[in-house]
């Protein structure tokens, strides 16, 4: 997973394209060195990284990793993230979305978020995390095991 710019032009890209490998599209917050938002796919497979926007922390010196991933996409931004990933779906057979904005399950409220985007029905989840997250619950489906401990 390359974040910086500079992989993204040539002859680095022609290098990576050349080896066939796939590069991921990660959504983080926008700075000078950063990978663009988006750059044609060059193998069959996408990858596509949300890593959260937190600005207010990414950025600042002696932030720890949880303060810096500490990040719940909004409605909007998840609706971005799904047109990038339906995007990126038209150019390659398979698509990956991997969310990694993991401070108190944000992760995981977004990923069955966008999932449910994606499906356009309610996917099954744990009632904890509509608990914790109360704006899932037109997204969620609770079923299965009701408390996760």
């Amino acid at each position: 997973e390359l974040r910086h710019r500079s992989w993204f032009e040539p002859p680095q890209l022609d290098a990576l394209r050349g080896l066939g490998v796939t590069l991921a599209h990660v959504d983080l917050p926008p700075s000078w060195n950063h990978p663009p938002t988006w750059f044609s796919p060059f193998s069959a497979r996408g990858y596509l990284r949300l890593h959260g926007r937190n600005e207010a922390t990414w950025f600042r010196q002696g932030v720890g990793r949880d303060a810096r991933y500490d990040y719940l996409y909004s409605s909007k931004e998840l609706d971005e993230v799904h047109q990038r990933a339906a995007r990126l779906a038209r150019e390659v057979d398979e698509v990956a979305v991997v969310t990694n904005n993991h401070f108190r399950g944000a992760a995981v409220a977004n990923a069955l978020q966008l999932a449910s985007l994606i499906s356009q029905t309610p996917v099954p989840g744990p009632a904890e995390i509509v608990t914790a997250y109360p704006h899932l619950g037109t997204f969620v489906r609770v079923e299965g095991q009701q408390n996760l401990f």
